[in-house]
């Protein structure tokens, strides 16, 4: 056991309350929290969490016997131990199992002081616990000596040993839950709907947040790239994440890995394909081909004017181009070539790099290589 992170947790205690991002809770709310959250813990208002912390196991946050809710990482293990003896299955494994209890009760001492450093990031938002700071400029300009001095103290540490700890964590929350893909799926939903999942996928869900805080920090400090969250058993093959969620760590590169995972989860309810069609004829006439197509995710837009008229109109579909790329949306453009303005656009939305399709371009113009003159006189005079 190392009690260096321990003594230095304790020298930075209070200053971290400055800054905390999670409240602390009393011990029956903590309860409450694990029993919600898929653990099977005795008590109510006192129970298993006072005899760990006698036991030496888990650590309080507070001299009031307040906890944080890393402390989960610890006692869930300690809940095991618990119940090998209450089995009668206890062994000499036990002394092993104690120091890892104690491990992991260290390594949410870390988790801890870590929090306010990049809990933010996890959750998409900042709390100012401090009644002297009420804007976010004015926080990061609190919290820079703070970070400054945790992050020295991360250099001093082994990042190949806390690899290893950081891949206990993603293994345990496996152990209550191995759904590795719905777990990218919420990683990447709001907080609102994250912090409220109850049973074991709730509980799952806070362990690989601490492991996540854990990663960022020596990441960042010693230039590290460890596995993300969402791995804990087997190996990925190269590409094989890129294939599917659009990213070798669709965590880190959350905005590529939205539509996909939302995609596998058959979630996407925008369209696939957009198929831009320059005017009325060649609209009448791909909903004729397909007339189910926004069935299979295909959205017909047509472009009727908007190459012809004003700046504005342009600069929407431009706009309509911009939001494309971000959704990964496939984009097909049908327009004639007669029109020098509507090559002169399409030029520069290539160049731009705004466009992720393919572009038709009709040679001669739609209507004289698809239709009868009668026909195209008709259609002129309505």
């Amino acid at each position: 056991m190392n009690t260096e992170i321990k003594s230095f947790f304790a020298e930075c205690l209070e200053e971290y309350t400055n800054f905390s991002q999670n409240d602390l809770i009393s011990e029956s709310k903590m309860i409450h929290f694990a029993k919600d959250r898929g653990i099977a813990v005795s008590g109510v208002v006192r129970g298993d969490l006072s005899k760990f912390v006698e036991f030496g196991w888990v650590s309080k946050d507070s001299e009031e016997d307040y906890f944080h809710l890393f402390r989960m990482y610890p006692f869930v293990l300690a809940i095991d131990l618990r119940n090998l003896k209450i089995k009668n299955q206890e062994s000499v494994a036990s002394d092993s199992m104690i120091e890892k209890i104690r491990l992991a009760d260290e390594i949410s001492c870390l988790a801890i002081l870590l929090e306010p450093l990049y809990w933010p990031k996890i959750i998409n938002q900042t709390t100012f616990p401090s009644p002297n700071c009420s804007a976010l400029k004015e926080f990061e300009s609190q919290l820079r000596p703070y970070k400054e001095r945790i992050l020295e103290y991360i250099k001093q540490l082994d990042p190949e040993i806390w690899q290893s700890y950081h891949e206990r964590l993603r293994i345990e929350a496996a152990r209550l839950d191995d759904n590795h893909e719905l777990y990218i799926l919420l990683r990447l939903s709001p907080w609102v709907k994250r912090k409220n999942i109850k049973g074991n996928i709730g509980g799952a869900l806070w362990l690989r947040h601490i492991a996540e805080v854990i990663r960022l920090a020596f990441e960042e400090v010693h230039g590290v790239q460890w596995s993300e969250e969402d791995e804990a058993f087997g190996i990925w093959r190269e590409g094989a994440k890129t294939k599917l969620y659009g990213s070798e760590r669709p965590i880190q590169n959350a905005l590529t890995t939205r539509p996909h995972i939302a995609f596998e989860f058959g979630l996407h309810t925008g369209s696939t394909v957009r198929w831009y069609v320059e005017g009325e004829t060649e609209y009448q006439a791909v909903l004729y081909a397909l007339p189910k197509a926004a069935l299979s995710g295909i959205e017909i837009i047509n472009l009727k004017g908007v190459f012809k008229e004003k700046q504005k109109n342009m600069l929407r579909l431009e706009e309509n181009l911009l939001q494309d790329k971000i959704l990964r949306r496939f984009v097909f453009i049908s327009c004639d070539n007669d029109v020098e303005a509507n090559l002169k656009f399409l030029r520069e939305q290539i160049i731009k790099d705004n466009i992720v399709g393919y572009i038709n371009c009709n040679s001669p113009d739609f209507e004289f290589e698809n239709l009868i003159l009668d026909s195209i006189v008709d259609n002129k005079s309505l």
